[in-house]
């Protein structure tokens, strides 16, 4: 059955219907078709986004070139030339084999694969994600797409879905990929579950001159105590009298407390600060206070912070240090000047793992095990064998250091073996013996081992050993006449897993994530309530 029409010939047949052009001159349309390809090629080379209709192609076409780009059209996603007029006595199904691909002529259409010719691998999408397991709210994700599958191992363009470096909940979490090859073909969505956990329970807690904080497994940071400079980081200057939530904080992975500021340690690494910055102890590039956490200027891949009573510290991954803040006597471990207000670099140290920050002074250890010390040595708290004052960076004595803690003028390095050593001013017995009033060499501190943590206050040394007792010695205060002057052990607090101290308050964590304040000898012990 045949039926006339003005523009060409309908032939019905067991395979569909099909126009045919009628009165024009025969063209080739495999050969249109390889035109037009290069054509998408070029405009591929400037732009990521859809031709939005083939005339916006002319202008790639070869000047010599005749198509009559009405006969075609692109498919909505580009991913195919759709002939909409055939010459007549051409074969659908042969050029479909020509192009070959992804090309078909299915419910009277022809359809071109615009980035199949040519092609006999067919691009997959493989998702690699790093680390593979135990993954929490804390984990910072690494994605890759380069076990992808390809011809000739060249991929043009990626896109992922649901890529997030950090996930916020618990849960399953989907990813999804593709990609496209050099003929400009996306491959299908790869899809990979990731499975996240929340830790529960707090990590440790931390304190300064008048403020304390404490951090979760989950990132979450409580404060609690004085904020009137904005210590906190809670956009506030209001004190807190119970252990409030700070929601401007989150991933953050450590915490270091001075007097009146706060240094943060982020999980991607980098470092905030919030509260006094009148020697820029902050880092920031300024001298003005602030009651929001501010990224401290120009560094990251920080493993460790510490905070002096108005200067800050920071370790890269690498060994080097960085401080910034107030000079006083040198402590920052350069250059005679009064304040630093960004972060620089102490070049003396190399290879150093952790550093505290006393008064004016400072002590670093190294992966080798050994301390170095700089600043104020007046009272020997240097532990270099005489007082001095503005001390260059130097080498102690100390051999196998695992932890260093520094008070107001006498520091304690803590050995693998879990012996405590001590050096400094020793007037209300801040170094746990009676006798001499400063000691100019490390001293052990008799009475312990095993010991697994200590932390410095003002006048006060408060230690834990591997099994969770407390030991604690030296003056809380100056009207504290009642004080131990040796190691004095905890018998009603048993299983702490962490501890901290504040000029004139320590405190412990148990096991059971309860958090108890106390004064001198274990006095006055009360527990902490947490809001949440």
């Amino acid at each position: 059955m045949e039926i006339l029409l003005t523009v060409g010939l309908l032939v019905i047949s067991g395979v569909g219907t099909f126009f045919y052009m009628q009165g024009q001159d025969d063209f080739d349309v495999f050969e249109d078709y390889k035109i037009i390809k290069q054509a998408y090629k070029a405009f591929r080379n400037e732009s990521n986004g859809l031709t939005k209709g083939i005339e916006n192609l002319s202008k790639y076409m070869p000047s010599e070139s005749n198509i009559n780009l009405d006969r075609y059209e692109m498919s909505m996603d580009d991913k195919f030339l759709v002939v909409k007029k055939l010459p007549k006595g051409a074969d659908p199904k042969k050029i479909v084999k020509q192009v070959g691909g992804n090309s078909s002529f299915k419910d009277n259409k022809l359809k071109l694969s615009f980035f199949t010719l040519g092609s006999g691998v067919e691009p997959v999408a493989k998702i690699n994600i790093q680390p593979v397991s135990n993954i929490t709210t804390l984990t910072k994700l690494e994605y890759s797409y380069d076990e992808s599958i390809a011809e000739d191992d060249k991929i043009l363009d990626v896109e992922w879905e649901n890529d997030d470096e950090y996930f916020d909940t618990e849960g399953v979490h989907t990813v999804r990929l593709r990609i496209m090859d050099k003929h400009y073909r996306w491959s299908e969505w790869e899809s990979m579950d990731i499975f996240v956990a929340e830790i529960k329970g707090i990590k440790s807690i931390h304190g300064g001159g008048g403020h304390r904080m404490m951090v979760q497994n989950n990132g979450d940071v409580f404060a609690y105590g004085e904020n009137g400079f904005g210590q906190f980081g809670n956009c506030t200057n209001d004190n807190n009298s119970l252990l409030e939530k700070i929601a401007q904080l989150d991933k953050v992975e450590n915490i270091a407390v001075g007097s009146n500021h706060t240094s943060i340690l982020k999980a991607d690494k980098k470092v905030f600060a919030t509260g006094k910055n009148d020697f820029g102890q902050l880092g920031v590039g300024s001298r003005v206070n602030s009651k929001i956490p501010k990224l401290t200027w120009g560094i990251d891949n920080i493993i460790e912070i510490a905070c002096g009573h108005n200067c800050s510290a920071a370790v890269t991954v690498d060994g080097h240090v960085y401080t910034y803040g107030e000079n006083e006597n040198m402590c920052l471990g350069y250059n005679d000047v009064h304040f630093v207000d960004r972060p620089t670099r102490i070049n003396d140290l190399e290879n150093i793992k952790s550093v505290s920050l006393g008064y004016d002074f400072g002590l670093a250890i190294g992966y080798d095990g050994n301390v170095s010390v700089w600043g104020n040595n007046d009272k020997g708290q240097l532990g270099i064998g005489y007082k001095s004052k503005a001390t260059e960076v130097s080498l102690t004595q100390y051999k196998d250091a695992k932890m260093i803690s520094a008070g107001k003028n006498f520091s304690m390095v803590l050995g693998n073996s879990g012996r405590l050593y001590g050096c400094g001013v020793n007037s209300g017995h801040q170094l746990g013996f009676e006798g001499e009033k400063e000691v100019l060499f490390p001293v052990e501190i008799t009475g312990l081992k095993d010991i697994e943590k200590v932390v410095c206050s003002h006048d006060f040394t408060l230690a834990l050993d591997v099994v969770g007792n407390m030991y604690s010695w030296g003056q809380y205060s100056p009207v504290d006449v009642d004080y131990a002057k040796k190691p004095f052990i905890c018998d009603s607090l048993k299983y702490v897993k962490d501890i901290a101290v504040t000029a004139n308050h320590a405190y412990a964590l148990t096991e059971n994530d309860e958090i108890y304040e106390f004064g001198s000898k274990f006095s006055n012990m009360r527990k902490i309530e947490v809001l949440e």
